[in-house]
């Protein structure tokens, strides 16, 4: 609650926002819904609130509400990805936006704004030039990141946990909707060109290229990790990380990494998709993960609201964020293409870039 500066006046903060006469005990003005904690005007005019991507403003003397939008991304930050030449972030936020970010100046222009369901998931071509954003009801768009205002939509999925992977080694695209069928799309054509899986199966969440492009891993729940080749459209094997699905993934030219719902990280070779070390350490499950370059190091992002940093050989942990202040929690995480830095965006809709001391990861450096 707030109270005014003569005591005649209060804000309190509910099921919904109401302004009281405090001499007479009764509500002069409500709000219709409760955003977040209320501040009181010093001359008792107005009610400021935050909302999820404005700042709330009520006239006392009405009770009437509008917005001022906010220019920012304010919500959380649900998925980060850095293009190829490590200048620019495109992000996606909750408050149903995705933003491209300067990674010199921090510098960003909105691509799309809250007036779509919320983007799931953003994604580079391989050679930076198109940006692909996938919402959960299953529209795919497309966008010129030198042209905010070039965004289209590409294909229209069934609704559901939609996801999209792009293949570093070419104009390629996954997409998956919800009805079990991977979409393979050339971007330079912007047509489908292959399908995996069946149709009416279970949805694949998440999906990722091996770093070569030659191979997709696609997880499904209680069903494993299904590998395909890319080209061919064979299934080359299922791998059986633990008993829990997969959350997240990530390649490198050495290593495949899969975190889960149980809290640990699966490591496998590229190549043969022999297992190596499996890291224990978040106490939920995995958010993010994300490998360094050159597949040494292991990033990850769990529920328990911690950012690790782990030694993908030894499947020792380096270090450990914790994030525990109100609306700083951390959701998703990247390293740079440089392998020498990496990016964490909360919930707060702030993105933070870590730097580690030494040149090399390999000489011990800490993480500031």
């Amino acid at each position: 609650m707030a109270l005014s500066r003569d005591g005649t006046r209060a804000v309190t903060n509910g099921d919904s926002i109401q302004f009281w006469d405090l001499q007479k005990g009764s509500i002069l003005a409500e709000s219709a819904d409760n955003p977040a904690r209320a501040m009181l005007s010093a001359d008792n005019a107005f009610i400021a609130s935050g909302c999820s991507d404005a700042l709330c403003l009520m006239d006392t003397r009405n009770g009437q509400w509008f917005k001022l939008a906010l220019n920012g991304q304010v919500s959380a930050i649900a998925a980060l990805v850095v293009s190829p030449d490590g200048k620019h972030v495109a992000s996606a936020s909750q408050s149903a936006s995705v933003r491209l970010w300067g990674m010199a100046g921090g510098t960003s222009q909105e691509l799309a704004s809250g007036r779509e369901p919320p983007p799931v998931a953003v994604g580079f071509s391989q050679d930076g030039q198109r940006l692909l954003s996938a919402s959960r009801d299953g529209v795919v768009r497309l966008w010129n990141p030198r042209e905010p205002a070039s965004g289209r939509i590409l294909v229209k999925l069934p609704a559901g946990p939609t996801v999209l992977a792009t293949s570093p080694a070419g104009p390629f695209a996954v997409l998956s909707g919800s009805d079990g069928v991977l979409r393979l799309w050339n971007l330079e054509e912007e047509k489908e060109v292959r399908r995996y899986g069946e149709e009416g199966g279970a949805a694949y969440y998440p999906v990722a290229f091996s770093a070569d492009g030659k191979r997709l891993f696609a997880a499904r729940e209680e069903h494993g990790v299904d590998v395909w080749e890319v080209e061919t459209g064979q299934q080359v094997k299922r791998l059986e990380p633990s008993g829990y699905e997969v959350t997240s993934f990530a390649a490198s030219g050495e290593v495949v990494a899969a975190g889960t719902r149980d809290g640990h990280i699966q490591l496998w070779k590229a190549q043969t998709l022999e297992p190596l070390v499996r890291l224990s350490g978040h106490e939920y499950g995995v958010r993010t993960v994300s490998l360094s370059a050159d597949g040494k190091w292991v990033l990850s992002v769990g529920e328990d609201s911690t950012v690790r940093l782990w030694d993908a050989k030894t499947g020792a942990q380096q270090e450990c964020k914790e994030f525990h202040i109100s609306n700083d929690l951390p959701i998703s995480a990247v390293f740079e293409p440089g392998g020498q830095s990496f990016l964490v965006g909360n919930n707060a809709g702030v993105i933070h870039r870590f730097v580690f001391e030494h040149s090399s990861l390999g000489g011990g450096g800490q993480v500031k």
